[in-house]
């Protein structure tokens, strides 16, 4: 395994990370299991990781919200990542689950980059069966407030998104646009949404 990284020291270099995993756990309390300082608290932000190229094929993804009640498994998707560039394809359907429901994510590819501060979203784009989604924007993980700021826009099947919050679902297709931004413990979301025609679906 070509893979060194120390977190004391905030560097890590890597040419090749195969078969690799990401597990990330944001408990109810709003605490997540990164990597946090022992020492006395500071006013100044965590230094960045020092990382060059990054190139993780077949690497597993694993993020769950246990405050939110969603968890997102991407089996296998390929990195190729660095400070400027990157980008990212799914090798492996993923899928999403939250409140007993379960989607599964066929599509994933678009630009990605670290700059060892903030991962930055460029066209990203995800697809299931509920419609389409790309985000552009920046998550910014090592400091000590953790923000977010991505635009979004995308298609929806009004009847199989729908089917998530409301018992008699809709139907049609949805475009929409919007953006989220503010703490990474508590974003905003603002999303405007167009429809030529829709309506709800009698049972």
């Amino acid at each position: 395994e070509i893979y060194q990284c120390d977190w004391s020291s905030d560097v890590c270099s890597s040419d090749l990370v195969d078969g690799g995993r990401f597990h990330l756990v944001r408990e109810v309390n709003g605490r997540t299991n990164l990597p946090t300082s022992t020492g006395p608290a500071s006013t100044r932000d965590p230094g960045p990781i020092e990382l060059g190229a990054l190139v993780a094929p077949r690497f597993a993804v694993d993020v769950e919200d246990r405050g939110a009640g969603w968890h997102a498994v991407l089996p296998a998707v390929s990195f190729d990542i660095a400070r400027e560039r990157g980008r990212v394809v799914l090798d492996i359907e993923g899928s999403f689950e939250s409140n007993g429901r379960r989607t599964v994510l066929t599509r994933l590819a678009g630009g990605v980059s670290f700059d060892g501060r903030a991962v930055t979203l460029q066209q990203l784009e995800a697809v299931a069966g509920e419609g389409r989604l790309r985000a552009s924007g920046a998550v910014t993980l090592l400091a000590r407030s953790q923000t977010v700021g991505v635009n979004l826009d995308g298609e929806l099947d009004a009847g199989r998104a729908s089917a998530w919050a409301l018992d008699t679902p809709a139907t049609g297709t949805v475009a929409f646009t919007g953006r989220v931004e503010g703490p990474l413990d508590a974003p905003r979301a603002t999303i405007t949404a167009q429809s030529a025609q829709i309506g709800r679906a009698h049972v």
